[in-house]
């Protein structure tokens, strides 16, 4: 069975056939939309609107749902209803966005701190590929300042 259309105070709502995101939804009718959509799952339609089921469109009414055989009791059903909150990776809503402002805050400075500490390593292999270019006399082939002390240092001091 798939639900086609709901009329909910007023206001038809009409689903995709696969999947249906509703956005800007005021509370009191994302609430009753989604007890309509629970009270079909279990057999009792509480809005009217239209089912389709093996290519037949129906009426959503009793009778229709009878034909069905939908349960009959909400004890034992399956929540139809995919919320925000149960899909993987979203992080909760907060009433303000500073919850998700200070994650994406710590999120980048955790970036900027990985990012750093891989220049920090570029740099002293660098100075070591640098320290390693000497002729087979031992005698190097960059001037003297570029010994491995600073990299030893600066790698002690990471």
């Amino acid at each position: 069975m798939r639900i086609l259309q709901l009329d909910l105070g007023g206001q038809r709502i009409e689903f995709h056939p696969y999947v249906t995101v509703l956005r800007g939804l005021d509370d009191g009718l994302r609430t009753r939309l989604i007890d309509a959509l629970a009270a079909v799952s279990v057999g009792e339609p509480s809005a009217r609107g239209l089912v389709e089921a093996h290519g037949v469109v129906l009426d959503l009414n009793r009778e229709s749902l009878e034909l069905l055989d939908l349960p009959g009791d909400r004890n034992g059903s399956v929540d139809i209803v995919v919320r925000r909150d149960q899909l993987p990776g979203v992080a909760p809503v907060t009433s303000s966005g500073r919850g998700q402002l200070e994650r994406a805050r710590a999120e980048a400075a955790d970036r900027l701190a990985r990012a750093e500490a891989s220049a920090d390593r570029a740099k002293i292999a660098m100075l070591a590929s640098l320290e390693a270019l000497t002729d087979p006399s031992g005698r190097s082939n960059v001037d003297e300042t570029s010994g491995l002390d600073a990299p030893r240092a600066e790698l002690t001091r990471l």
